[in-house]
């Protein structure tokens, strides 16, 4: 009997130390995960490609479209806030450039040269987080200055002048490190009308549509 009884306890706790490694073998064990957040202020820098047509014409007969191209750089600042997987922010960018070109355009007395001196813009911004990635849209306000020139023979004239306009975009943005950030975007800018005063030339109006395409790298100081 008391052989019995040893053999029936020591029978229940392995069946019921089997059972409980069966148990613990049903339950998932999973790490805590870390999700990247995107809001804070960013402060950065930015250089791109840029390609555009400027469009002159004057009183004289000179219509058309002298076309642009160069590269560009300068600041970027911004602030965003992240909720959930969306991602609202706003943004400053300023950029000096080398966007120029020049032609011979139908009733003009010489050879047509233009360029952008500097452009940027004031948007928002509305993205789309996968952790580490952030996929956005941006729109807003923006202006230029820019240059139009006329050159006949040994002889030149030319005028800046600045207007204002719009900006849309879209781009992708990844998080090197929790305050680094590397990013690609494009942006169409359209700035409106501009005025030129040619000198002993008449004066002149002109449009400039821009395309950009923007590589920027940010540093994001602390959440919000």
């Amino acid at each position: 009997m008391i052989h019995r009884a040893i053999f029936n306890i020591w029978a229940v706790l392995t069946i019921a130390s089997g059972g409980s490694a069966s148990a613990q073998n049903l339950i998932p064990i999973t790490a805590a995960q870390s999700v990247y957040d995107w809001s804070g202020f960013y402060l950065g820098a930015q250089s791109g490609w840029g390609w555009s047509d400027q469009h002159v014409e004057d009183s004289a007969g000179l219509d058309g479209e002298v076309g642009l191209n160069g590269g560009f750089f300068g600041p970027v600042l911004g602030v965003q806030k992240q909720w959930n997987s969306f991602v609202l922010g706003a943004e400053l960018e300023a950029n000096w450039s080398d966007i120029d070109g020049q032609d011979s355009l139908p009733g003009g007395p010489g050879r047509t040269f233009g360029n952008i001196e500097v452009f940027g813009s004031a948007g928002a911004r509305l993205g789309y987080a996968w952790d580490r990635f952030l996929l956005f849209a941006t729109a807003g306000l923006a202006g230029a200055e820019t240059a139009s020139e006329e050159r006949v023979g040994p002889a030149k004239s030319d005028d800046h002048d600045a207007s204002f306009g719009w900006m849309v975009g879209a781009g992708i943005d990844y998080a090197i490190t929790d305050n680094l950030v590397l990013g690609i975007l494009y942006r169409h800018y359209d700035f409106g009308e501009f005025d030129y005063q040619m000198g002993f030339l008449p004066d002149r109006s002109g449009s400039v549509d821009l395309d950009t395409i923007t590589g920027h790298l940010i540093v994001k100081f602390g959440n919000l």
